[in-house]
Parts: C-alpha cells; sequence; structure tokens
C-alpha cells in the first residue's frame, strides 16, 4: 500500500500488519515479524474512512488520530475495503460508535411503538362516535 509521508509528502510504498490495536508499517515486506518497523499509527482511538481529500488517487482512504490525519492508498477498491473493514473493529470509536446506533435504533423502535399504540388509540376512539 502506499503511505503518504507527515514532512516528506511523497507516497511511499509500505508494507502493513495489524496487530495489538496499531498499524505498523514496513519499508520491506519481508519485515513483517521484526521489531524494525519504520512506525506505526495508533488505532484505539483513531477513526477510518474514505479520503474525499485526494482526488488525484483512486483508492484512497484515511486514518485520523488525535495527532495527525494518515492517507493510504490501496491498489483496488476491494483492498481498500478489506483494510478500512479489518482497521474498523480495531478502533475503540468504531466500537463506541456501534454501541451509538444501537442505541438510537433501539429508541427509533420504541418510539414507532408509541406512536402505533397513540394512532390505535385514537383510530378506535373514532370508531366509537
Amino acid at each position: 500500500m502506499l503511505k503518504k509521508g507527515q514532512y516528506n509528502t511523497a507516497w511511499k510504498m509500505r508494507w502493513c500488519v495489524v496487530q495489538e490495536e496499531k498499524l505498523y508499517y514496513f519499508k520491506e515486506k519481508e519485515y513483517f515479524n521484526q521489531k524494525n518497523y519504520l512506525g506505526f499509527i495508533p488505532l484505539q482511538q483513531a477513526v477510518v474512512r474514505t479520503s474525499t481529500d485526494d482526488v488525484q488517487r483512486e483508492f484512497c482512504f484515511e486514518l485520523i488520530t488525535k495527532d495527525r490525519i494518515y492517507k493510504l492508498v490501496a491498489s483496488s477498491h476491494e483492498e481498500m475495503t478489506g483494510w478500512i473493514q479489518a482497521l474498523q473493529p480495531q478502533t475503540q470509536l468504531h466500537s463506541e460508535n456501534d454501541v451509538i446506533r444501537k442505541a438510537e435504533e433501539q429508541i427509533k423502535q420504541g418510539a414507532c411503538k408509541y406512536f402505533k399504540a397513540y394512532e390505535d388509540a385514537v383510530n378506535s376512539q373514532s370508531q366509537i362516535f
């Protein structure tokens, strides 16, 4: 995958692996099992999303942390989707968003039941008259 540098903003090929809520990136594929990584991106409080800023690069996505926005480019739409799906469960914010989404769904379901009961009550009263 390509990664955009922070200071030298050139795109460089990096080999990546996700371990222990971090995305480690390496200069060479052979270094995956070694500790000589170039760096890592903390995922616990990150947000991963497709990038809308970089229109010059197809299949670009971002990892947004409190310190920086990391831009990465996959070689295909399928690879980008695979990386996003692999990274999202590693992020704490994704988990919190799941809880919020489920709570919102329960609230909507409760509101629908309430309004249905209200509508049924109004309809039954109008039939009396």
